[in-house]
């Protein structure tokens, strides 16, 4: 079921106006995707007040999750902050506060004392508001430099607030576009390092941060002008387990520190030079002392096939722990296909993860293996059977795809049929969509840097 837009409104309010509560509950559900989903779409004031009038607990409860009136949300989350001694009531006003919180629709929260709220410590409203992606950026950036709201905060609660934060899908998303680059999401990301740089370096805010890095998307962080310093800081910081030994890494051989400076290397090892045009250079080498700084090159550069084997026959699975996070290898099919042909099933997850990432912003990257090696890992990805999944670059059993030829030309040649008889689209058409092909085959999104980038690190360095 869908939000009905072809009713009139009036039909609509009249409607709902005498619906069953769960009944006007799930259309709010829907009301809520359809409000907050693709492109300019404005609530229905009027709609949501003739709603709240009704003066129903679950039709205030949908109206808290999924109403976009910033005067019924403030109403409504101020007029469950009233102690009640029932136990019941007050679990219900606790579900609508949250509610209110969790809502993609935050305009409400304007002069909001964030202050009172987060000195409440970790509890269901803070966390609420730490995972809605529509949170104030000003607060995200806050937490990580620990200033204003959380100035006074106790290093533990602050970071369990950053763990909590993680979590928030606005870390991931970066708006930029033809109009500009996205200010706040490199807000974001400029106020995280500067907690790589800052934080008190201690066992728990390692462990932490290792948390927040890990759900970090390689391409949405910001490159910095140095790392050797932040690796340094955090290597002297052991990690012990609960006998009191060194806890070992996650998913490499490494202690958990060490595995963790892995991390940062891969993740922040490249920078942009002072030349002009405005390039960029990664900050470490395949044959440093360091693990820690040939993690930088192996996450950060271009690699041959034989670069690849020397780094995985010197590190193993800490090469391919730092690798998976190189856009690099990701989109040239020969590495790709040596980071398959070695991959184990301890990484199968984090490779289809990127590939799945990397298809989500270049729709022309095929997450699908192109190494016989590589299927057995991906083939749960997709709901045909194992003998369906093509391989890139050889069929798969009974599988037969269309012979396309590495040429430019030929790939051309094969879209302008398909647009052609197909679509049976007008000359111009035709025509529009051969260029458009052209510049997609031709053209690729660059990996670094991007303009948008360019002009971000330009700006504002890190």
């Amino acid at each position: 079921m869908t939000w009905d837009r072809a009713a009139p409104e009036k039909i609509t309010e009249a409607r709902l106006l005498i619906a069953d509560p769960e009944t006007v509950y799930r259309e709010l559900q829907e009301y809520g995707t359809y409000v907050n989903g693709p492109g300019l779409v404005f609530g229905d004031e009027e709609l949501e007040n003739t709603l709240f009038q009704r003066n129903d607990r679950l039709v205030n409860l949908g109206l808290a999750q999924y109403g976009t009136s910033a005067k019924i949300l403030k109403q409504l989350y101020h007029s469950a902050g009233i102690d009640i001694q029932n136990p019941s009531d007050a679990k219900y006003n606790m579900g609508l506060r949250v509610s209110c919180l969790s809502n993609k629709q935050l305009g409400w929260m304007n002069g909001f004392d964030y202050a009172g709220l987060f000195s409440k410590g970790e509890c269901a409203e803070t966390i609420g508001l730490l995972k809605n992606p529509s949170i104030d950026v000003n607060v995200l950036c806050s937490l990580y430099r620990k200033n204003k709201t959380f100035e006074h905060t106790s290093d533990k609660t602050w970071f369990d607030f950053v763990n909590y934060s993680s979590n928030n899908p606005r870390l991931n998303i970066d708006k930029s576009s033809s109009y500009g680059p996205d200010d706040e999401h490199y807000n974001i990301h400029k106020s995280i390092f500067s907690l790589l740089e800052n934080a008190p370096a201690t066992s728990y805010a390692l462990q932490t941060l290792y948390i927040l890095l890990n759900h970090l998307e390689p391409d949405k962080v910001k490159w910095p002008d140095a790392i050797d310093h932040v690796l340094e800081r955090w290597n002297a910081v052991d990690v012990t387990d609960y006998k009191g030994g060194i806890r070992g890494g996650h998913e490499t051989h490494l202690s958990f520190k060490d595995e963790f400076r892995c991390l940062i290397g891969s993740l922040y090892g490249r920078r942009l030079t002072k030349t002009k045009p405005p390039g960029s250079e990664v900050m470490g080498s395949p044959d440093d002392q360091d693990v820690a700084k040939r993690c930088v090159y192996y996450g950060n550069a271009e690699m041959t096939p034989l670069e690849m084997e020397s780094g995985y026959s010197k590190d193993y699975a800490t090469f391919i722990f730092s690798v998976l996070r190189n856009d690099n290898v990701l989109l040239n099919p020969k590495t790709r296909a040596f980071l398959e042909d070695h991959l184990s099933e301890d990484f199968a997850w984090t490779y289809k993860e990127r590939c799945a990432q990397m298809h989500k912003k270049r729709s022309w990257f095929d997450p699908r293996p192109v190494s016989e090696q590589g299927q057995p890992v991906i083939e749960d990805m997709f709901p045909q059977k194992p003998d369906d999944v093509i391989l890139l670059e050889k069929p798969s059993g009974n599988a037969k795809p269309p012979k396309i030829s590495g040429t430019l030309f030929e790939e051309v040649k094969i879209r302008f049929q398909i647009a052609l008889i197909c679509l049976g689209m007008p000359a111009l058409m035709v025509a529009s969509a051969i260029a458009n092909a052209f510049l997609l085959t031709h053209f690729p999104q660059p990996i670094f840097p991007t303009r948008a980038d360019l002009l971000m690190h330009k700006r504002r360095p890190a």
